[in-house]
């Protein structure tokens, strides 16, 4: 499966926070995640609507 599209600034404030934006669903066009999806993710997160999933360990080059 590919990954979602993601534009630069909802990818660099995902990292910023933990957050594994591949598990999001993208509002922007075709699915692209884009800011206010992540800031709606910690929204929620904040409230305790959801858990911070853990980030996938990156595989060593």
């Amino acid at each position: 499966m590919a990954e979602p599209k993601i534009t630069p600034l909802a990818r660099r404030l995902a990292e910023e926070n933990g957050i594994d934006w591949r598990r999001l669903q993208g509002t922007g066009p075709e699915g692209t995640i884009v800011e206010r999806d992540i800031l709606a993710f910690l929204a929620k997160v904040m409230a305790g609507e959801v858990d911070l999933p853990p980030m996938p360990e990156e595989a060593p080059p």
